[in-house]
């Protein structure tokens, strides 16, 4: 009888010892890293645009009307009025001009994992393959 129990027990122990295994084993083979293929990498961007307002100072010649041109030239004489036909002003003229700048967001990737296609977000570039690790992105080679 005594014989009998120490083999269920060999028997227990090694049943017991083989699921540990098992379990142990395909822990192993899921924490194991895994390489997927790049297939497309498209840089993401967005562009920001800025208004900036841009004055300048122009001095600018007017003529007079010919109504104020005559009643200056009545009351000086017709030398003096051909003068004053003509004045400048100082004008400021604005105008609002958009400086556009192209902000990176990061990169897209598809990549192909033992014949699946799968999408990804990378903040760099990543080289002809990727490193995943517990099915997420680790690192790229």
């Amino acid at each position: 009888m005594r014989s009998r129990r120490t083999v269920l027990s060999v028997v227990a122990i090694a049943v017991i010892a083989a699921a540990c295994g098992a379990v142990a084993s395909r822990r192993l083979m899921q924490d194991a890293p895994r390489y997927a293929q790049v297939i497309a990498v498209t840089p993401m961007s967005r562009q920001l645009r800025t208004p900036h307002e841009i004055c300048k100072t122009e001095e600018v010649k007017h003529v007079r009307p010919q109504l104020e041109a005559r009643a200056s030239a009545g009351q000086r004489g017709a030398a003096d009025s051909r003068a004053d036909d003509a004045y400048t002003t100082t004008e400021e003229h604005c105008a609002t001009v958009f400086e556009i700048e192209t902000e990176p967001l990061g990169y897209e990737v598809r990549y192909r994992l033992d014949g699946v296609e799968g999408r990804v977000h990378m903040d760099r570039r990543p080289g002809p393959r990727i490193l995943l690790r517990n099915g997420r992105v680790a690192d790229s080679t």
